[in-house]
């Protein structure tokens, strides 16, 4: 889904997905909250603050707004894959 072959993070949006879904606010701010951690270690600013956005969603219990912001933040975290995969097939540090 996100174009940069990460386990990890696909898992987690999976996560995400499958919580609003089924409406588990719990599980999707658990999994945003993972997402938020990951994005974090790329300085990717952006994306973690939709990440947290998406977090205090579930916090909020009220998720319908959910599955837009998860598009939002699917765009987000491919553009950023894009240009860590640039960087790494760029040798950029």
């Amino acid at each position: 889904r996100f174009g940069f072959k990460s386990r990890g993070l696909g898992d987690v949006y999976k996560r995400q997905r499958r919580a609003v879904e089924t409406g588990d606010a719990p599980a999707l701010k658990y999994a945003a909250h993972r997402l938020k951690g990951s994005l974090g270690q790329f300085a990717a600013t952006a994306a973690a603050e939709l990440a947290f956005q998406l977090e205090q969603t579930g916090a909020s219990g009220d998720l319908s707004g959910a599955a837009q912001a998860m598009e939002t933040l699917a765009h987000e975290v491919q553009r950023v894959c894009a240009q860590l995969q640039a960087r790494i097939r760029g040798g950029a540090a």
